[in-house]
């Protein structure tokens, strides 16, 4: 699955370009993130046609970036995300089914020694079984 993912908010720069100036306002600042995500779930039926959907997900990254105003920079993602994901899954007819899933980061998406930011979201789907 391809996957688009990312943060959009206010940063406090921390620095002071000399003793006694004013402290710099907070920018808006921006990560967007891209990943190849292979889940790994195991279905458990617990009523016809419905499933609880439950297991890791190995995400790639493919692309990265981190915008604070016009400063732009990539690199600053990991290359390699693990992630657990639970999720609901219907199957409407005979192939066709929907699902619903939550996924929440186990390792940190940024490298970052500072912070620990981890991706989380929901996901909704709609599928086609081939036999």
């Amino acid at each position: 699955m391809y996957s688009t993912q990312g943060i959009e908010g206010e940063v406090l720069m921390l620095y002071v370009p000399y003793p006694g100036a004013p402290a710099p306002l907070p920018v808006l600042g921006e990560y967007k993130l891209d990943y190849i995500q292979v889940p790994v779930l195991a279905k458990i039926y617990f009523i016809e046609n419905f499933s609880l959907e439950i297991g890791p997900s190995f995400n790639f990254s493919v692309n990265d970036k981190m915008i604070y105003n016009s400063w732009r920079s990539t690199g600053t993602g990991k290359s390699f995300e693990l992630s657990g994901i639970v999720g609901l899954s219907y199957k409407i007819k005979h192939r066709l089914f929907a699902n619903a899933r939550y996924f929440h980061g186990l390792t940190n998406a940024l490298k970052d020694d500072y912070m620990e930011p981890k991706n989380y979201g929901f996901s909704i789907g709609i599928g086609y079984l081939f036999k």
